[in-house]
């Protein structure tokens, strides 16, 4: 696809038409527009033109993104109670800001606030949370009142306004000592241990917190806490959702508390019966206890073992690198996690770092930082950021001198960039180069100053179209590109001990074929493989002890390569 004009105006269009909905704001015109073109990109990733034109399918995501960076613009230039979100579509009925000299910005402000709550809400949403809050109204907030003037029972009034207030983002844990119960509940609990709220409480004043030791105060608070923290009902879509669970968080019983609670409050103000009939009736309609807390941990113990499994057994980070990371990754567990790769008392590695061979893993951090080395992670994402945007790169491509520098290579590399694969734990670029037919091979680990390339005007230049249309399946390729050369490989033919098979698998995974009708030794198999065949040479001498290449041109040119050994290692 060709950046041209037609796609510059559409998305100018969209910008100028975003910006007449919030003429009192100033937004910066640059940032919608990049933000326009980010999800065109994005949108002709899977864009199919048998569908419609470009622009007509991209444009809902279009003007969605540039909606949503004019909001985020919006949010952070003015203070209120509430924050903007994002509406569905532009066409909602914003903003309309009357330009009249005897209003003030600030009113008019809050006249742009009240029209957009109009416009995110439902209209029962709407009428329920501009009641309760008095905004533009004076009546009561009182449930029962509101409700009776709405048609709406007392409950549906209290799951509505919580509704609206959620999509506003005007909820969730403000006070300090809700984050104190929040803090202590995500170190002393997890998936396996569960806590009452007497330990909660007797944790938070061990901890010096300035928790209430009344437990029925405690109770209530929890219960509100929670309630605005956790989804309002429960539903299995959504049990993903619960920050904090307790035994019966599926009943929603914490929303059948505070209703019950609120119930109890108006009708105490507003009856007149004696204390002993509203005893009476209050022992009727006890609050379910609510015990058993634990925190939802961003991860669970199992990923936790996996991730620092993995960042343990990294060839690419140092030692002091893999300890600061392992205790960022610890620091979201509660107190009984445990691994034995790292000391969480000492913040030290169980795991011997010397025992991981790699460039870096066993490089300390001060030596590392005196080479003239790349980073390789920042190199992944500027690359993996170019395939997502279909975008070429230059790059210059290095070689390590005799002092342990990279040199850079007279040449400047211009590719447009496909995959990303780690073959033997080295991270490879698979690219093609201008009027090139196949992929070429680099070693991220080699490649520095990497730009994304643009053409005169600015706009990032679209890579060639893809060379193979079949499903990509990485491991294949590997297997069929030893060492990485990028040669076309081809069909070639191995004997080998039945018991050394595991050779084969190790350089080919399962991307070979034991032909049954051919007749072999006794003890030793053929096994056909897809490879490279100048590779599967070198391949064949690290294991002359072993395998023997079937195929004669390449037994011709392994003679001649221990031809030149010999002579060589004869002197």
């Amino acid at each position: 696809m060709d950046f041209n004009q037609e796609y510059d105006l559409f998305i100018k269009s969209i910008v100028d038409y975003v910006k007449s909905k919030f003429p009192k704001f100033a937004l910066d015109t640059d940032d919608l527009y990049q933000a326009g073109w980010d999800e065109l990109i994005k949108a002709n990733e899977k864009y199919d033109p048998a569908i419609a034109k470009l622009t007509t399918y991209a444009k809902p995501a279009v003007e969605h993104r540039i909606m949503k960076e004019a909001i985020t613009q919006i949010n952070s230039s003015i203070s209120c109670d509430f924050i903007l979100r994002t509406p569905m579509s532009v066409e909602q009925d914003l903003v309309e800001i009357a330009d009249k000299t005897d209003e003030s910005e600030e009113e008019s402000v809050q006249k742009t606030l009240y029209d957009f709550v109009k416009s995110v809400l439902s209209e029962s949403e709407y009428k329920v949370f501009t009641g309760a809050h008095g905004i533009r109204c004076e009546r009561c907030s009182d449930p029962e009142v509101l409700g009776k003037q709405l048609g709406m029972s007392e409950n549906e009034v209290y799951l509505t306004l919580e509704q609206a207030k959620r999509k506003l983002g005007i909820t969730g844990p403000s006070k300090k000592g809700d984050m104190q119960i929040l803090e202590v509940l995500k170190d002393i609990s997890d998936e396996y241990h569960s806590v009452s709220q007497a330990q909660l409480l007797e944790e938070m004043a061990l901890c010096g917190f300035a928790a209430t030791e009344n437990p029925a105060t405690l109770k209530k608070k929890i219960e509100n806490f929670l309630f605005q923290l956790n989804p309002v009902e429960y539903s299995p879509e959504r049990d993903s959702e619960y920050v904090i669970k307790y035994k019966g968080y599926e009943k929603n019983l914490i929303s059948e508390n505070l209703q019950k609670r609120k119930a109890s409050n108006i009708k105490r103000r507003k009856n007149s019966n004696s204390s002993a009939e509203l005893t009476a009736e209050n022992s009727s309609k006890k609050s379910a206890s609510l015990t058993d807390f634990h925190f939802v941990h961003l991860f669970s113990m199992e990923e936790m073992d996996r991730l620092i499994h993995l960042v343990a057994f990294s060839d690419s980070l140092t030692a002091d690198a893999k300890t600061t990371l392992i205790r960022k990754i610890m620091s979201t567990a509660s107190r009984y996690y445990t691994n034995p790769l790292f000391d969480r008392r000492t913040n030290t590695l169980k795991f011997d770092a010397g025992g991981v061979m790699g460039r870096k893993s066993t490089m300390p951090d001060e030596i590392f930082s005196r080479m003239d080395a790349v980073e390789i992670g920042e190199n992944v994402r500027l690359i993996q950021n170019a395939i997502n945007q279909k975008t070429q790169i230059g790059f210059h491509y290095n070689r390590y001198h005799s002092d342990k520098s990279l040199v850079p290579n007279k040449r400047d590399y211009q590719i447009s960039p496909y995959h990303i694969v780690v073959y033997h734990d080295m991270y490879f670029l698979l690219g093609r180069a201008q009027g090139k037919d196949d992929y070429m091979h680099f070693r991220i680990d080699l490649m520095s100053d990497i730009t994304s390339l643009r053409d005169e005007e600015g706009v990032p230049l679209k890579r060639a179209s893809t060379i193979r249309p079949e499903v990509w399946n990485p491991e294949k390729y590997m297997s069929e590109h030893l060492y990485m050369g990028f040669e076309k490989p081809r069909h070639i033919r191995i004997k080998i001990p039945e018991s050394r098979i595991t050779v084969i698998h190790n350089w080919f995974g399962n991307h070979y074929t034991t032909p049954k009708a051919t007749p072999s030794e006794e003890g030793f198999v053929y096994v056909d493989v897809l490879t490279s065949p100048s590779f599967v040479v070198q391949w064949a001498m690290q294991y002359y002890d072993i395998v023997e290449i079937m195929d004669e041109d390449i037994r011709e040119k392994i003679r001649e390569a221990l031809k030149k050994a010999e002579d060589k290692y004869s002197k």
